[in-house]
């Protein structure tokens, strides 16, 4: 919905104009990552290392055990880095949007100023 000249537009439709870059702003703000998904990653990356080290240290008594602790623990860390990479893409995708949301907005409040100082 970006618009070239907000000059052009009558008083009602650069209200709704604002009132909807307010609200893809506040969307793409809540579409971002929370605190608690960011733990459950790491959680799970700490896990895949202990199940590695600990298919290292089972590999000294039993082979086969230790050989699948490790596998699934480089399995476990593989998801999570791919996670991980996943959710880093998004939020600097969704950060770049609210960005540019930012500038639009403050691109009509110039204009909405620049209204009521001619009033």
């Amino acid at each position: 919905m970006p618009v070239q000249d907000l000059r052009v537009l009558p008083d009602n439709e650069l209200a709704q104009y604002v009132v909807a870059l307010q609200y893809r702003v506040a969307t793409c703000e809540l579409l971002l990552e929370s605190v608690t998904s960011r733990l459950k990653r790491t959680v799970k990356i700490v896990r895949s290392v202990f199940l590695m080290a600990g298919g290292l240290a089972a590999s000294v008594e039993s082979d086969f055990l230790g050989f699948v602790l490790v596998g699934f623990g480089v399995w476990d860390c593989a998801e999570a880095v791919g996670e991980d990479a996943e959710a880093e893409n998004r939020t600097r995708r969704l950060e770049g949007e609210a960005a540019e949301l930012e500038a639009e907005m403050s691109l009509a409040e110039i204009e909405v100023t620049r209204r009521r100082s001619l009033v």
